[in-house]
């Protein structure tokens, strides 16, 4: 189990995701990086290493509850605990909204808000378990969860703006987590996650 703090990075894509964790990992973080496949992570694991970072690699689909549930708990039980949470699914579409089918939009609803509701209230369970335990200890307890958006020229969002209720479900709904639960979420735009 580790002593630092773990960083899970759900979506450790080539661009947005992989910047994220290797900041991360630089300000002494350990990081959890996942995507569909374990082997397209290994890149970024080996540049997070080689910089004297700590870094695991996980295939999982984001989209699955179990897998999900899964995923947790083994950080939390074989890792360390998840101080702060990345969501960086990537759910982006070359369709316009003109052409774009079902199957593919509810692909892109399951990658931009399902999967996002079920990762952040997984590590959300865990945080404030751990909230109470400290706040009745008198130790001051850490943890953030991070939504990062599309850019707002991305086909998705061209998709979603379409609907108004998908848009307030996929773009919005982690404003209603903030209601709730303040101090641990937000959301970033993706250029400022990607500067060093």
């Amino acid at each position: 189990m580790s002593l630092s703090g773990v960083c899970l990075v759900i979506g450790a894509g080539d661009a947005t995701g992989g910047a994220v964790a290797r900041r991360f990992a630089r300000e002494g973080y350990v990081t959890c990086v996942t995507r569909r496949t374990a082997e397209t992570l290994k890149p970024l694991l080996e540049q997070i290493r080689a910089e004297g970072g700590i870094a695991h690699g996980f295939g999982s689909d984001a989209r699955k509850e179990d897998d999900v549930i899964a995923l947790v708990d083994h950080i939390e039980s074989n890792i360390g605990a998840i101080e702060v949470l990345v969501f960086n699914v990537g759910a982006n579409s070359p369709n316009s909204i003109l052409t774009e089918t079902a199957r593919r939009y509810t692909k892109m609803w399951e990658m931009a808000c399902l999967a996002g509701f079920l990762n952040g209230r997984e590590v959300a369970r865990r945080m404030v378990a751990r909230e109470i335990q400290t706040e009745q200890k008198g130790v001051p307890h850490k943890g953030t969860i991070i939504f990062t958006e599309p850019p707002p020229r991305c086909a998705a969002v061209q998709i979603l703006q379409a609907s108004r209720v998908a848009r307030w479900r996929c773009v919005h709904w982690p404003r209603a987590w903030r209601a709730n639960w303040a101090r641990w979420v937000c959301t970033l735009p993706t250029p400022s996650l990607t500067a060093s």
